[in-house]
């Protein structure tokens, strides 16, 4: 079983569909199981979003018994997808420094699906995972019209920038 916490518009529907291709049934964070239904359940991956801290509460507590995958987008991309929506700054930044603060020290598999390295990363979830995921890297659900774009081609307003650079140790092992 695989708990997959997201910042929303960092490729939650392309990696469920990675594992959906491999057999694993799809399920939600909030999902409730025993202690021992984790060790012998259906292969599983547990998706949600982590903007409020009860999300971050539901993907902790699988967490611990549970491998853990999160996709990422450059913030300045998500952060695109965001205004394209309409959604608010607060919510956003609040998105990232759960997963960095509370998530990010469980030492999840990282899957950057716009760096220009991620077939190592996908290399890296094989390899720990003991899986065998490959992809041609498709668009999956990309009704904001930000899937063409690199981050590099964002002309990011001074709240993203200064937003970024206080998380940039993180993005760095990433993007840098």
């Amino acid at each position: 079983m695989i708990v997959i916490p997201t910042v929303p518009h960092t490729g939650t529907m392309f990696v469920a569909d990675l594992f959906k291709r491999i057999g694993y049934w799809r399920g939600a964070l909030n999902d409730h199981l025993q202690p021992d239904e984790y060790l012998t359940g259906r292969k599983t991956v547990f998706i949600g979003h982590v903007v409020k801290q009860s999300q971050v509460d539901l993907a902790l507590d699988k967490i611990r018994f549970c491998d853990c995958v999160v996709p990422l987008r450059h913030p300045y991309l998500v952060w695109e997808s965001w205004k394209r929506q309409g959604l608010l700054f607060e919510p956003f930044t609040q998105a990232w420094m759960n997963l960095i603060q509370q998530i990010d020290p469980h030492k999840p598999c990282y899957l950057p699906i716009d760096s220009e390295i991620r077939v190592y990363w996908l290399q890296e979830l094989n390899c720990r995972l003991n899986l065998n995921i490959q992809t041609n890297w498709p668009v999956i659900n990309s009704r904001n019209q930000t899937s063409h774009l690199k981050y590099t081609d964002i002309e990011a307003d001074q709240n993203i920038v200064k937003f970024t650079q206080d998380i940039q140790p993180f993005i760095d092992r990433f993007y840098g």
